[in-house]
């Protein structure tokens, strides 16, 4: 019953914004109410108010743009969604961090544009399979192809796998399947990992930490990780240790903090057994944070006693912020070329062969590395 109502009132909103369309009093190109507009104005969830936009875009009634809002569609053109050889892709995000993936939607959204098609884009919520699974289930009913970047931390979820199995366009970013073959693109790596681990090599750095989260199952941080430890294990004059961090939500300050405290621990301990570590290789950004200001409230300085690099990190305008060593994403090429990509299965270009591509990465220096210290 409680489902009933949600569908209701998600479809009461629709139609009433339906029926301003009809009457004019929307005009084609006017902008709608914002999913959080219609969360006040209706006093409803934001994913009843959601489900109400997306189901006026399978209508072909109004256009979404990731961050600039919903636009209302020629109504003269909806019984034809792609009319004047216009298409509709979708792209399906988890919630996007500032670290990576700012660029990435801001790029795909232009190159769509660019190519006469439309973007459909939803964000997962909470890190939700049911919420991935039924935004895939909406768009199926209007786009042409689908980009995907899966729930990170989690197991590739089955709608996605169904899309595989159908034959449907779809290319994920930043992940792939092991022994499925699917149309992908991510980040070479094992190139950037060994860049970056050459670098603190040079250094003079010969013991290094590496920092991954327990129980990761992103293919690409482990790719990160296994590339690390090659690398590290056939050089003769290298050694590593290993210090897991948690899956955390850093916007949660509380649970950063409790977090910390326990990080903190473990950091003590590895140092104690491991007195020769030198560097860190952290496999993400906000971990890398913790691990800078959990080293510093120990008494320690970065770069002076310890080195850090790790993957991806925002881009800064002056702010007063700590630049760290990183492995930078090429965000931009990842969106073009997950479009092209995506264009090509859905011209069958390339119908019955899946598109695999892996982009090149750059390593930026930071504040965080430096020559390895003296021995006291």
């Amino acid at each position: 019953m409680e489902n009933d109502t949600k569908k209701t009132l998600y479809m009461q909103i629709a139609q009433q914004l339906e029926q301003q369309i009809a009457s004019n009093q929307l005009h084609p190109g006017d902008q709608i109410p914002t999913e959080n507009e219609l969360v006040k104005q209706f006093n409803v969830s934001r994913m009843t108010a959601r489900n109400a936009l997306d189901l006026l875009v399978s209508k072909h009634l109004i256009e979404r743009f990731p961050g600039r809002g919903s636009f209302v569609l020629n109504t003269e053109d909806t019984s034809n969604p792609t009319g004047n050889g216009s298409k509709t892709i979708g792209a399906i995000f988890p919630k996007i961090a500032p670290a990576f993936g700012v660029e990435l939607l801001s790029e795909l959204s232009k190159t769509a544009d660019s190519n006469n098609f439309s973007l459909l884009y939803t964000e997962t919520q909470n890190n939700s399979f049911a919420d991935e699974a039924r935004a895939i289930q909406r768009m199926r009913q209007s786009a042409q192809g689908i980009i995907v970047w899966p729930i990170p931390g989690k197991v590739i979820g089955n709608e996605i796998l169904k899309l595989i199995i159908d034959d449907y366009p779809v290319v994920l970013l930043d992940r792939y399947i092991k022994d499925v073959n699917a149309s992908y693109i991510v980040t070479n790596n094992q190139t950037a990992t060994t860049q970056a681990l050459e670098y603190l090599v040079g250094l003079g750095h010969r013991h290094i930490c590496l920092v991954p989260k327990e129980n990761v199952t992103d293919t690409s941080i482990q790719d990160r990780l296994n590339s690390a430890k090659r690398f590290l294990e056939t050089n003769a004059e290298t050694d590593w240790t290993m210090l897991l961090t948690k899956g955390i939500d850093y916007r949660d300050s509380v649970t950063v903090s409790k977090e910390k405290e326990k990080f903190k621990k473990n950091i003590k301990e590895t140092l104690a057994q491991q007195p020769d570590i030198t560097a860190f290789f952290v496999t993400e950004y906000y971990p890398a944070t913790l691990l800078y200001e959990s080293l510093v409230e120990l008494g320690y300085r970065v770069p002076e006693d310890f080195s850090i690099v790790c993957y991806d990190s925002p881009t800064f305008y002056g702010e007063n912020a700590i630049h760290y060593t990183h492995v930078q994403q090429n965000e931009a090429n990842i969106a073009k070329h997950a479009f092209s990509m995506l264009n090509r299965l859905i011209t069958g270009k390339d119908k019955n062969a899946a598109i695999q591509q892996l982009e090149a990465a750059d390593l930026v220096v930071g504040e965080t590395t430096g020559p390895v210290r003296k021995q006291k």
